[in-house]
């Protein structure tokens, strides 16, 4: 799980480095909250997710046969930023009904 993690957070930070320099048009609140518990509740987060670990888990694993194999192998490291990027809180702000409360489900 931890390799997971790590292989998930290390595929978002580089993503997100292109992502970030793309200029996005300006868009209603509200529309952006109903589209983001739609697209957690409909099943795609979890896929994109899975989709994405297991690209990061490749990208690592090739990374780290290239050290092993190395004449100089070096100490490995991944440094994480603890947020949406290696976890999810979006159960726990479901239940505390931060911003999205009148879109989402209520929790029982």
């Amino acid at each position: 799980m931890k390799t997971k993690l790590l292989a998930l957070s290390l595929f978002t930070s580089l993503s997100t480095l292109s992502i970030a320099a793309q200029a996005v048009p300006l868009q209603n609140l509200d529309t952006l909250k109903q589209g983001i518990v739609k697209y957690h509740q409909s099943g795609q987060y979890d896929y994109d997710i899975a989709r994405v670990i297991d690209q990061a888990q490749s990208y690592l694993s090739e990374r780290v046969a290239e050290n092993k194999a190395s004449a100089h192998p070096k100490k490995l490291a991944i440094v994480l930023d603890i947020d949406e990027t290696s976890l999810s809180n979006y159960n726990d702000l479901k239940k505390v009904r931060i911003w999205w409360h009148k879109f989402a489900a209520r929790p029982s």
